[in-house]
């Protein structure tokens, strides 16, 4: 190896600037063009993993009822959030728009995304939640893991109707009167494979808080 960096430092004094440079690229181009894509790959990763981490999902809610402003909704819900610059809860709607194309699209994802353990919280009227209860998508209030992480806040308007599994009543709820939507028909649960118990009871106590039924007042 010695020997090789000699004999290219022989050579490359004997040329003019002009000739180094054709010589270079005729000779390393090959080593070049892959010391320029590393340096890529190792950029983006630094920049992705340590300058600007995406933005990761502190909770997720598939939402089916009436159209609103998710914009606003998933702002004041980052008020749980603990790192809001890399952090953030999102509110998707899944509920049908009418056009079928677009409809098919949001069922595969919904499927997909509850399948992968992405989404925490289903929000949706009595009807949708007992279809998900049929297929096993939503918790059982039986669970043991339920009770653990959730017997403190069972004060809040469950369902006793449906009580074979851990469904709460959004009617009357102050942080969805605040933005304007009905909620009397529309129920919240958790669904069976979410582990998020700390970041869900944070945004169900929200759902209820005082300080949005001070708002709607």
């Amino acid at each position: 190896m010695l020997n090789f960096f000699k004999t290219e430092g022989a050579k490359l004094r004997e040329m003019n600037f002009a000739q180094k440079r054709q010589y270079i690229w005729d000779y390393y181009k090959l080593h070049i063009i892959g010391l320029l894509i590393f340096a890529f790959v190792v950029g983006s990763l630094v920049n992705t993993l340590v300058i600007n981490p995406p933005m990761r999902e502190y909770l997720y809610v598939a939402w089916f009822g009436q159209h609103a402003n998710f914009e606003a909704i998933n702002e004041s819900l980052s008020s749980i959030v603990n790192n809001p610059d890399h952090e953030r809860v999102l509110v998707m709607s899944y509920a049908n728009t009418g056009n079928p194309q677009v409809d098919m699209g949001l069922q595969m994802r919904f499927s997909a995304m509850i399948h992968a353990g992405s989404i925490d919280l289903i929000i949706a009227p009595r009807e949708d939640i007992e279809d998900f209860t049929s297929v096993g998508f939503v918790r059982g209030a039986s669970d043991a893991t339920f009770r653990e992480h959730f017997a403190e806040i069972t004060y809040i308007n469950v369902d006793e109707e449906m009580s074979q599994i851990y469904v709460i009543s959004l009617a009357d709820a102050p942080f969805f009167e605040y933005f304007g939507i009905d909620t009397r028909e529309l129920y919240v649960v958790t669904v069976a494979n979410s582990q998020k118990f700390y970041e869900i009871s944070q945004a169900l106590n929200l759902f209820f808080s005082t300080i949005y039924q001070s708002e709607v007042n």
